[in-house]
């Protein structure tokens, strides 16, 4: 994972769009997901966060009507359920507490 989080900064730095999105055909569960929510999916917290330091936008809605704000909601039921939350969720969240004109 630490591999994939300096892959995508160094994606970022060259100018890679932060809110891109998998095209719709032929990408199974990724289609029509950004790259934030398909990070999110993966449980990659620390990805996560780096998008949004780069401009990520955190309202897109995918293809599929799955929400950023949304899936993290049920992760942070989930983490708070079974006391796993990863300090990489708790920092994202933070950030997104912090977004503004937004609500984490």
């Amino acid at each position: 994972p630490n591999d994939r989080l300096e892959k995508v900064r160094l994606l970022l730095k060259h100018g890679a769009d932060p809110n891109a999105v998998y095209p719709t055909a032929d990408y199974g569960w990724l289609a029509g997901h950004s790259v934030l929510l398909a990070a999110a999916r993966q449980d990659l917290w620390e990805i996560c966060q780096v998008l949004l330091e780069n401009g990520a936008d955190p309202t897109v809605v995918s293809s599929q009507k799955l929400v950023f704000r949304e899936l993290l909601a049920k992760r942070a039921t989930i983490y708070a359920e079974t006391g796993t939350t990863p300090p990489a969720f708790t920092a994202l969240q933070k950030t997104m507490k912090n977004l503004p004109g937004k609500k984490g």
